[in-house]
């Protein structure tokens, strides 16, 4: 018999709205990881019923209009920034948005009205082409609206793009210290500032490696034991020893984008707690390593038209070599490689699971504290962006 509360909960069409909730989150990502806005808009439109769950979900995630286009810019602040119960309510649902600044510096002010209204953001994304840096009028502006935030201030910055000279990631990180999760597609050569940043980072994802002294400040406030994922374009050489020495011990996660030298080798024996590592275009005849026994996920990827032709000793070999190995993951095309039979035989023996893993290549996974391998995107996931999170062995006000 349906309890009181899911009995007052059901839609006309006779399910639980319960239902009506997991069916939804079911459909919110596409077959390409990303938001399918397409049907989360039309299960808005089937009845009143449905609308509020869906809403949700389709304002989880989303992109800023531009300036470009001032129709939707206008309806989305009319929705969003008003002073109705609906508008407190759409605004609330968003936790993750991506702001592009192309035009001028005034387009500054969408970003701090997008903070200043939505209090229950986690993460945002910037591509920033037009502007040096930031006002100090801004800066005080996004300051205050983190300060009315709490307990859910923003985790997850991500810089795609911005001038190599620009002093805005170490304005941003200044103004959001709570940030653990930080992702830069852009190269960086400003000098970082005299005053190290008070963020804590559980996750570092760099597209284009910074010199050692950027990366030195970055990690400046993250001891040991807090940094626990690494995802890099490419091994660090040892110029960056003296500034990872101390978190290889502790990290979990360790990508690699490109394995085009020697020193992947070498360098995975200081890992001696990894569980999961993660390769794209892994060398045909280098291998990968002594890799730590802990790891319990190795994923490899390879670019589009190539993963039939590449052998696969080097994976092969490593499978082998793993005790505590229970997945590997791999994309699609793995299987017409003429070596897939082999490998998938070895796994069948040593009872690992092959997952194929048909997402882009660079696919950015959601900015949260790893509890499983691959950790992939996930609606269960959203359950973590709504509590506040602690680092490891570290207690924060947050």
């Amino acid at each position: 018999m349906l309890s009181e509360h899911t009995s007052e909960s059901i839609h006309p069409f006779g399910l639980p709205m319960e239902l009506v909730e997991t069916a939804l989150e079911e459909v919110f990502y596409d077959h390409q990881r990303q938001p399918d806005y397409a049907t989360l808009s039309a299960c808005s439109k089937v009845c009143s019923a449905w609308r509020a769950p869906a809403q949700k979900l389709l304002f989880h995630q989303l992109t800023l209009p531009g300036r470009k286009d001032k129709n939707a810019l206008e309806c989305f602040r009319a929705a969003v920034y008003g002073s109705s119960e609906q508008s407190r309510l759409l605004a609330s649902h968003i936790r993750r948005v991506h702001v592009v600044l192309d035009h001028d510096a005034s387009e500054v002010t969408d970003l701090v009205d997008m903070v200043s209204h939505c209090h229950h953001l986690y993460e945002v994304t910037l591509h920033i082409q037009s502007l040096h840096a930031l006002d100090t009028i801004d800066l005080e502006a996004l300051r205050e609206a983190h300060r009315r935030s709490h307990p859910t201030c923003i985790r997850a910055l991500g810089l795609l793009y911005c001038g190599v000279m620009s002093p805005i990631l170490y304005q941003l990180l200044a103004v959001w210290p709570t940030v653990q999760y930080l992702r830069l597609g852009t190269e960086l050569a400003a000098p970082p500032p005299k005053i190290p940043p008070k963020v804590r980072l559980y996750e570092l994802v760099l597209w284009r490696l910074p010199p050692p002294a950027i990366m030195a400040w970055i990690l400046s406030n993250s001891g040991k034991g807090c940094l626990r994922v690494l995802d890099i374009n490419e091994a660090p050489s040892s110029r960056y020893d003296h500034v990872l020495e101390q978190h290889y011990q502790y990290l979990h996660s360790l990508r690699f984008f490109r394995h085009t030298t020697l020193r992947v080798g070498p360098l995975t024996r200081r890992f001696a707690n990894l569980r999961e590592f993660v390769v794209t275009q892994p060398s045909s005849f280098l291998p990968l390593g002594n890799l730590p026994e802990s790891i319990e996920h190795l994923g490899f990827r390879y670019f589009s038209g190539v993963t039939t032709t590449i052998p696969l000793g080097p994976i092969i070999a490593a499978v082998d070599k793993l005790p505590k190995l229970r997945l590997v993951t791999c994309d699609a095309n793995t299987k017409e490689n003429e070596q897939f039979a082999s490998l998938e035989k070895l796994c069948r023996e040593r009872e690992v699971v092959i997952s194929f893993d048909v997402v882009p290549v660079r696919t950015y996974e959601d900015p949260v504290p790893l509890n499983k391998y691959p950790r992939g995107r996930s609606v269960e996931n959203f359950r973590h962006m709504n509590q506040p999170i602690c680092l490891p062995g570290v207690a924060q006000n947050a």
